[in-house]
């Protein structure tokens, strides 16, 4: 976050250990490797369970091609945070967005800018 910019995945299909990975092999040719060109190992941050369960067989299995591709060492560790399901944004939430959304497929595809900084 030290640049200003940040990278969020958004999937029409299921939460998979599949999209999780494939999510930050994007993230990393898209904007890791420039941004931290240093870099000889990616931090991942998991809970405790869904698609990148940190015990999950088949999340680890995935992690390792992007180790593979990237030659940097993938450690992964436990965000014991709690995460409620069902929670919602209001219409006065999603008003207060400062959101540029995407010509092609505008609701999945989008840019959210700072609210702090006058266009």
């Amino acid at each position: 976050m030290g640049e200003d910019t940040a990278w969020v995945s958004v999937s029409s299909e299921h939460d998979t250990s599949q999209f999780a990975a494939e999510s930050l092999r994007r993230w990393w040719y898209a904007m890791g490797r420039a941004v931290y060109p240093e870099a000889r190992q990616l931090l991942v941050i998991c809970d405790g369970g869904g698609s990148n369960g940190s015990r999950t067989r088949l999340w680890k299995w995935e992690l390792q091609p992007l180790a593979d591709e990237t030659g940097r060492h993938v450690q992964s560790e436990l965000d014991s945070n709690p995460y409620p399901s069902g929670c919602r944004s209001s219409d006065r939430q999603m008003q207060e967005l400062r959101i540029e959304r995407h010509e092609f497929h505008g609701a999945r595809n989008f840019t959210l800018l700072p609210r702090n900084v006058t266009p």
